[in-house]
């Protein structure tokens, strides 16, 4: 049996020998570690700076054309503005001659009229399409006619089957709104 001082030298010697070998180990690992992380560090560097080179060129690129683009708007513009000042210029010196005034004023009572009518057209179409549709000629309910396509929307889910046949009936006859019409088939499938 070992005395307890020899245990201990003994135990100093293994473990003095076996920090010796991590020590050399871990040098050895955090050496090969420092050097790889050196080298992907440069290299990230490269490619850094290839990138920012990369992205500054096409910057460039789409900012020489952008400007382009913009000088040649600006041109078109330039040339738009020219050719109006000397329609614009022409027309007054067409209606500053004799009767020029007067005919201007006419031709634009024509365009009005032509408007006028073409509205009226519509109008009287509109109003043979309603007459050919089945008779919904009373409002579903009191003040409807006023009422907005949400608002409608909103009172259609307390309506009865029969009322909502009313509201589908009287909307498909005078306003035509889908939104309406939707909510009403949406709540006679519910």
């Amino acid at each position: 049996m070992q005395s307890l001082p020899s245990q201990i030298q003994s135990s100093q010697k293994r473990l003095r020998g076996d920090g010796l070998h991590f020590l050399e180990h871990t040098r050895g690992a955090a050496s090969s570690f420092a050097d790889r992380t050196l080298s992907a560090g440069q290299g990230f560097l490269a490619e850094t700076r290839e990138a920012a080179q990369a992205l500054r060129g096409e910057a460039t690129d789409a900012g020489q054309h952008w400007l382009g683009a913009t000088r040649d708007e600006a041109k078109q513009w330039a040339r738009f503005v020219a050719t109006q000042r000397e329609a614009a210029l022409s027309e007054l010196r067409l209606s500053l001659l004799p009767g020029g005034l007067e005919r201007r004023l006419l031709a634009g009572f024509m365009v009005s009229l032509d408007g006028l009518e073409h509205r009226v057209e519509a109008r009287l179409s509109e109003l043979e399409r309603r007459a050919s549709l089945p008779a919904a000629t009373k409002a579903p309910f009191r003040g409807y006619d006023e009422l907005t396509a949400k608002q409608v929307v909103a009172r259609i889910s307390k309506l009865a089957s029969p009322a909502l046949e009313s509201v589908a009936a009287y909307e498909q006859a005078h306003k035509r709104r889908a939104t309406v019409l939707k909510a009403v088939k949406a709540r006679l499938a519910s």
